[in-house]
């Protein structure tokens, strides 16, 4: 009977594909939480979402919207957790991700996380990793009937050390990486980048801390052979059209950011951090060939210059009521585009929660992302709001619903891709 209700048509599959995996979400519901000894667990901790989009591969060419489901059955292991100074989390996730009509974008995603820290009377201590597989578009490229594929890997050690009474010392060491893959592989560029930050804290207070900081960072812009580019030139023999290949060398870019700032009770109800400071890009050179049948026609060598700007990076958190907070993010930074020409980002993310009861909670989001490009003449401008409604049944089920709306411009002489976005979700999470 269900192989008939599967095949009958696209709309009654999805939707019996939802029932189907919510039934066996509670299922799971009766499972045992599971014990190892005193101080260590595991956990279910399953996602099932149902969600549509009106512009599927962002983009304003060829906008196509469909309905997709996600099954994301996960599990977490803690150990130590409350029983002693350390503790040590490891989460993993795989979303089966299965779209109504675009069946050839149906793909499997597999997500690990893990999080340590230690804690002792002058030593605070955090190690981070994480590898996530995507298969989504950024819209800052015109990727027209498909997604990009990639590989997101971050790595992280940071501590803290109380020097004195008065005195703190924070040093860390971060590492992230995003791959593309597929088809993609070598026609966007991979990303490297390793930075070393460098703290000390003033206590001017219980509650308040001034900070005075240093951010090395090392970038690596992976080497660029993308399809044939415009340019070609005829075969006299045999009057063939052969097309000239643009190929591009890795190359490193290295950024300085000093800066000064505040963390902790800023005000009676505003809580957080704020850095602000001077961020410098160091010159570098690129390298690219014009390639014609596997001979360099050209080589053309490219020279960055210094570049500097503010840099910003805060953080804030505003309890105006019990039940209604805020928090505020705030960057300004140099960054990359996927293709890895230059950029200089600011971003501004504002969320606000309000608590109805103690089964029911809304949110609403905006979101603000300006992207300059230094060596072009274009601009990109996004906005995403977004409004959503949480109920939580019991200490296992979280169930929510929302709807997100995305606006991407990107203007001048040498400008991208510009869309709108719609989307719609609801998902039901269990954690047991």
């Amino acid at each position: 009977m269900l192989p008939y209700y599967l095949n009958k048509s696209k709309g009654t599959r999805s939707l019996t594909l939802v029932i189907a995996n919510l039934f066996t979400l509670c299922l799971l519901q009766a499972t045992p939480l599971i014990s190892i000894g005193d101080n260590a667990q595991i956990y279910f901790d399953g996602k099932s979402t149902a969600r549509w989009t009106s512009n599927v591969f962002l983009t304003d060419r060829n906008e196509i919207d469909d309905f997709l489901y996600i099954l994301s059955p996960g599990f977490e292991f803690n150990l130590g957790r409350d029983s002693s100074n350390a503790d040590l989390s490891i989460l993993t996730r795989y979303d089966i991700i299965r779209y109504n009509d675009l069946t050839e974008l149906d793909v499997g995603l597999l997500h690990v996380k893990l999080r340590g820290a230690y804690k002792s009377s002058r030593l605070e201590l955090t190690v981070s990793a994480s590898h996530d597989e995507q298969k989504s578009n950024s819209g800052d490229i015109q990727i027209v009937d498909d997604l990009i594929e990639s590989t997101l890997t971050n790595r992280g050690v940071n501590g803290e050390y109380k020097i004195s009474p008065k005195f703190s010392l924070g040093v860390g060491a971060n590492y992230s990486e995003t791959e593309y893959t597929g088809v993609f592989e070598g026609v966007l560029t991979d990303q490297r980048r390793g930075n070393l930050p460098l703290n000390i804290f003033y206590e001017i207070s219980p509650k308040l801390d001034l900070s005075f900081g240093y951010r090395y960072t090392d970038t690596e812009i992976g080497a660029l052979n993308p399809a044939p580019t415009s340019d070609f030139v005829v075969d006299p023999s045999s009057g063939l059209v052969i097309p000239i290949n643009l190929e591009r060398d890795a190359y490193n870019r290295e950024s300085h950011f000093f800066n000064i700032g505040a963390r902790g009770s800023l005000l009676p109800k505003l809580t957080g951090f704020l850095k602000v400071g001077y961020n410098k890009r160091e010159s570098g050179t690129r390298s690219d060939n014009r390639v014609l049948d596997g001979a360099i026609l050209e080589s053309i060598i490219t020279n960055f210059s210094d570049e500097t700007t503010l840099g910003i990076d805060a953080d804030l958190y505003w309890l105006m009521t019990p039940k209604l907070s805020t928090r505020f993010g705030l960057a300004r930074d140099f960054g990359l585009g996927s293709d890895g020409a230059p950029t200089r980002e600011n971003s501004l993310n504002i969320s606000t929660n309000l608590s109805l009861n103690n089964n029911w909670t809304t949110s609403a989001n905006l979101i603000y992302t300006q992207r300059d490009y230094t060596r072009r003449d274009r601009e990109d401008d996004k906005y995403t709001v977004g409004l959503r409604v949480f109920y939580l049944p019991n200490m296992f089920w979280q169930f929510s619903g929302g709807y997100n709306f995305s606006h991407s411009e990107s203007t001048g002489v040498d400008s991208g891709n510009s869309y709108d976005a719609h989307v719609v979700d609801f998902n039901a999470t269990l954690r047991y």
